[in-house]
């Protein structure tokens, strides 16, 4: 069986039900290569999948045939789903641009990286994933990025990015605590669900530009 795994368990519980009129249900034979694309398509919609694991399933599905362009199967995802197209074109960058070993890493570590829309299309996009020679270890850039995270969890991938290279980590600086309103909170929940981008990420990024527009003077309190 390629999908329907749970609706085939809610037809066995309903037809053992007394008075049960459930004698059959209809299902569809497919080709070996729809099978495929069936079975990626279905598992792309499941709630509980990561980000890192909906972009693998993107990345496979778009390879499973070279039969239609990128776009249409994109365009298809789309209108089957609540994503986007610039959500699943930032997986697809995230599937095709992260190597199999680096992802494994990332499934590993236990900080939410997985899931962090923002992180993972930089790693994607600014650091290599092609092997290299490091001290006699043939590991990637990425790789080193992960370990780096792995050895500190708090540090951000742009941050272990930087130390990777040599370069002075910039100074964060020190916001006051604040206590924010229970209705701006809601709004800022509503964005990042908008954005699809972790909660606790959306507010330190938005309130570190509200920060600099206000030293800028384009933002007046």
């Amino acid at each position: 069986m390629v999908a329907g795994a749970h609706r085939l368990q809610a037809y066995t519980e309903l037809k053992q039900e007394e008075g049960s009129t459930y004698d059959s249900i209809p299902v569809r034979v497919i080709g070996e290569g729809n099978a495929l694309q069936v079975e990626l398509s279905e598992n792309f919609f499941r709630n509980d999948l990561t980000v890192i694991e909906k972009a693998e399933h993107l990345d496979r599905y778009i390879r499973s045939t070279s039969t239609d362009t990128v776009s249409v199967k994109i365009d298809e995802l789309a209108k089957q789903s609540s994503s986007t197209d610039r959500t699943l074109y930032r997986y697809k960058k995230i599937g095709a641009g992260i190597n199999t070993k680096t992802k494994t890493m990332i499934k590993q570590l236990d900080n939410g990286l997985a899931n962090s829309t923002r992180q993972l299309l930089y790693l994607a996009t600014e650091c290599s994933s092609a092997e290299a020679n490091n001290n006699g270890k043939i590991v990637s850039e990425q790789e080193q990025v992960i370990a780096l995270i792995k050895a500190n969890p708090e540090l951000k991938v742009q941050d272990a990015h930087k130390q990777l290279k040599g370069e002075e980590k910039p100074v964060k600086e020190k916001m006051a605590s604040v206590r924010v309103p229970s209705t701006v909170k809601s709004d800022l929940e509503t964005l990042a669900k908008e954005k699809e981008i972790p909660e606790k990420e959306f507010t330190q990024a938005f309130l570190e530009a509200a920060l600099v527009a206000y030293k800028n003077g384009k933002l007046v309190l």
